[in-house]
């Protein structure tokens, strides 16, 4: 009888426990492979480590401290893009180190803004207001200055507030609009008089004609004038309010002082990332050294 032929391509059953022995082994040896690497390289990469340890304390004591502080402002006549604009320029100049001409832009000394790292605009959703496409004026947004004496933050917060606020087309526009709303102002306060005076007129006639038959004239109404004042009354308001508010190209939203947090590397940080790097310099030397020639 013909015995059936066996498939030799046929898959054999996986064995995990074997598997996993295999694997086991396997990662041993390199973790004992990795440490007789270390071993047999102790000199080399212990003075890499010292080496990274030593020039990462050197270049944080040479670096500067550097800070930052943000100013949260609402612009009143502008849009977010025109002030973008704006920021970019002082920006560009503090960090190509003209200071002279950013001395001469902010209307300071050149010992203040030398100081200035970079002046940086975005509105509350973190974008950048140079790509803000929205048309409304009278929005929030914040400016993040970057400066290397914190002590300078204060000083150089009015210098950016004046120069929006004193920017000569900004309160040519400015002025332009107050006197409009002043002159509005004045006709209005004189047609409160006038609606005031008819006021006081139809009331002394209502006293004056208690118990006697009322004559009831069409060409005037008392629900008018008092409608009338009202709207006059909510006009007046928004003109005041406007030039209690809007009277300035740019109104700082929050009033404290700035404060200025560092934004440098701590010690331990910048000496871990040298050593870091010197160590893998090493190991890389170390190894090209066991390749066999």
């Amino acid at each position: 009888m013909q015995e059936p032929i066996k498939d030799a391509n046929r898959t054999q059953p996986v064995n995990f426990a074997e598997l996993l022995e295999v694997i086991f082994w396997g990662m041993l040896r390199a973790v004992r492979g990795f440490f007789s690497f270390l071993w047999r390289n102790k000199i080399l990469l212990t003075g890499c480590l010292v080496a990274g340890g030593i020039i990462g304390f050197t270049m944080w004591e040479i670096t500067p401290t550097s800070y930052k502080f943000n100013m949260v402002l609402r612009h009143t006549e502008l849009k977010s893009m025109t002030i973008g604009h704006m920021l970019d320029n002082l920006d560009g100049l503090a960090r190509t180190g003209s200071y002279s001409e950013l001395s001469k832009t902010l209307k300071s000394g050149e010992g203040v803004v030398s100081h200035i790292g970079s002046i940086r605009g975005k509105n509350l959703m973190g974008e950048k207001l140079i790509s803000d496409t929205s048309k409304l004026t009278d929005e929030p947004f914040i400016i993040e200055v970057s400066l290397s004496d914190k002590t300078k933050s204060d000083t150089i917060e009015h210098l950016i507030l004046k120069y929006f606020n004193e920017n000569e087309y900004l309160n040519k526009l400015k002025n332009d609009r107050a006197t409009l709303i002043m002159s509005n102002l004045e006709f209005i306060n004189s047609e409160l008089q006038r609606l005031d005076s008819l006021k006081q007129v139809y009331n002394r006639f209502l006293s004056y004609s208690k118990g006697s038959p009322m004559f009831y004239n069409n060409a005037f109404n008392p629900a008018e004038i008092y409608s009338r004042s009202a709207e006059y009354y909510g006009q007046k308001n928004g003109f005041e309010e406007w030039l209690a508010q809007n009277r300035l190209p740019v109104v700082s939203i929050d009033g404290s002082e700035p404060f200025a947090t560092p934004q440098s590397r701590g010690l331990f940080t910048t000496m871990a990332i040298y050593a870091f790097i010197f160590f893998f310099i090493g190991s890389v030397l170390a190894g090209i050294k066991e390749i066999p020639r």
